[in-house]
Order: structure tokens, then C-alpha cells, then sequence
């Protein structure tokens, strides 16, 4: 709330990338963050997992290496992030706790800094996770306006459909990035 009322001009809620970039600039300067791209990397996979069981590290070793970031990178990350309160541990589970910050995570690494591919992401988990990736993709359409997500994710969605080879994963992704 002290970020929005310090804001003068316009806001549009359709676009609050600025807002929340400002918000969470206090938690972690991620401009002085040394390791910059491995903690956005981590951010954006966290999000997408929703949930992620650190007993099942084979499963998050397949995550962090297909999507470029070595697991020993994730794991330092993620006590950052904790350090910070953006992220709940419980349990040996790791969990975005609000739905807004998972957006944000998700927005950060897909479409600002482009660390994370959406490309690679439908490659190494679109047969298992399809609903996931739209469910993610959807919120952040929502919420840092259409030019901003459709211009960093169309091509890579539409790289990813030519290149598949899969018809049934391709009827799936048509079905759901249908408006991309």
C-alpha cells in the first residue's frame, strides 16, 4: 500500500509490473544481486512448481538442469529467497505463499529478463505439466498486460508448436495458447 500511495500519475491494474517491481525491490535489490540470473531463475521455477518437495531430488535436478540452472545454484537461492520471506519452507517443501508473488516470480523470469525459456519449459515438461504452464502463462497475461507477455512469449510459443513433433502435445497447446 505505501508503494501505491507514493505513485503519482496513472496506474493501470491491467499492467502493474512497475508496482510489484518496486515492491519487491525492497525485499532484494536484485540489481545488486551478484547472482542475479540463477535467483530470478529459481524464482520463476519455484512459481511454476507451486509446490516443490526437496526430498525429490531427482525431480528437481530434472527441473533446474533443463531449465539451465545447476541445482547447487537453486538450493543457495532458495535460502536466499527464504532469508527474505518470499518463499515458505515446511516440511521439506518450498512454496510461493501467494498467488501474486508466484505472478510476479513467473513474470520476472519468462518476460522481463527472459532467463527462463517458455520454449524449454514446454519442451522438457508440456506433456506433463500443459495445465500448469497455461494456468501460469494466463496469470501473468493478466496481470502485465498483453503487449508486454505476447511479445516475449508468441515467438517461442509458436517456435515450440512448429518444432514438436508430437501431434497430441501440439493439439494441447493449441487448445491452449490458441490467442497466441
Amino acid at each position: 500500500a505505501t508503494v501505491l500511495a507514493d505513485r503519482t500519475g496513472t496506474f493501470s491494474a491491467s499492467n502493474v509490473s512497475s508496482l510489484m517491481e518496486q515492491y519487491f525491490s525492497t525485499f532484494i535489490p536484485l540489481s545488486k544481486e551478484k547472482n542475479q540470473e540463477k535467483l530470478v531463475k529459481t524464482m520463476g521455477l519455484l512459481a511454476f512448481m507451486h509446490i516443490t518437495d526437496m526430498k525429490e531430488s531427482s525431480s528437481i535436478h530434472d527441473l533446474t538442469e533443463g531449465m539451465g540452472l545447476a541445482y547447487e545454484d537453486f538450493i543457495s537461492s532458495i535460502n536466499i529467497l527464504e532469508k527474505n520471506e518470499l518463499i515458505e519452507i515446511r516440511y521439506e517443501c518450498v512454496k510461493v505463499p501467494d498467488q501474486n508473488v508466484a505472478s510476479f516470480f513467473i513474470y520476472l523470469a519468462f518476460v522481463k529478463t527472459g532467463h527462463l525459456s517458455l520454449k524449454a519449459l514446454l519442451h522438457k515438461f508440456g506433456k506433463r505439466h500443459m495445465n500448469k504452464i497455461h494456468h501460469c502463462i494466463v496469470s501473468v497475461h493478466n496481470s502485465y498486460g498483453h503487449e508486454a507477455v505476447v511479445s516475449k512469449l508468441q515467438p517461442q510459443i509458436r517456435s515450440f508448436y512448429y518444432s514438436c513433433a508430437d501431434e497430441d502435445l501440439k493439439a494441447d497447446l493449441a487448445d491452449k495458447f490458441w490467442y497466441y
